[in-house]
């Protein structure tokens, strides 16, 4: 997700800097939606067997079906109401890294280009992430919160990397809504989703404030 202003050239800068804020406003309100959507399926699981979209309930065989999928042959709520939610949680984990990304590429990019700095292509592998912010710190001469960039390169990159990768996931990084045993993650709850979001529009205040200088009142 990245957005794109048709502004007149003296609040382009601003639209810039506000992109992220903005950016995180709305993936935290779809994830909110996705949540309550999520809550509401599994809560009228049994109900939805009879009138919601895809589910077919055969009476002669006692047997429910959904989207085709037979409640004979599969444990479906075990699958639909326990496991299904499970990924959804940590979906929304790699949904807001990419989101990050990509408008940290933008932002940086378009902040070069605002104050005519040539852009070099990165060197090497490492992190995008914290290549986009040093970019950025270049272009502003100014640092951001370290503990805060430190959270989202250390924790929660790294978490994402875990999930989308394969194998055995294994994680050095620890936090207390994080089921960590053994250096390896088992489980991403609700709230850490919630101290991503939270870690991003700080860290897209801080994106606001290099230019406007009003982060202390947030």
């Amino acid at each position: 997700m990245e957005f794109v202003f048709n502004v007149n050239p003296g609040t382009h800068e601003t639209s810039v800097r506000y992109s992220l804020l903005d950016a995180v406003k709305f993936m935290a309100a779809f994830i909110d939606q996705q949540n309550e959507q999520s809550r509401s399926f599994c809560d009228s699981f049994d109900q939805a067997s009879r009138e919601a979209h895809g589910f077919n309930y055969d009476d002669e065989r006692d047997e429910l079906h959904i989207s085709g999928i037979s409640g004979s042959e599969y444990d479906l709520d075990g699958v639909f109401k326990e496991e299904f939610p499970i990924y959804v949680i940590e979906s929304q984990v790699i949904m807001l890294w990419s989101m990050l990304e990509k408008n940290l590429d933008a932002i940086a990019t378009e902040l070069y280009s605002i104050k005519g700095t040539p852009w070099v292509k990165f060197k090497g592998g490492g992190s995008l992430f914290f290549k986009y912010i040093e970019r950025i710190e270049s272009a502003d001469g100014k640092h951001f919160n370290k503990s805060l960039i430190d959270f989202l390169d250390k924790n929660v990159r790294v978490v994402r990397n875990a999930l989308v990768h394969g194998g055995v996931r294994e994680l050095s990084a620890t936090h207390e809504h994080l089921d960590v045993r053994d250096g390896i993650l088992r489980d991403v709850f609700p709230q850490y989703v919630s101290s991503v979001i939270e870690s991003m529009r700080y860290r897209a205040l801080e994106l606001v404030a290099a230019d406007r200088q009003i982060y202390r009142h947030y």
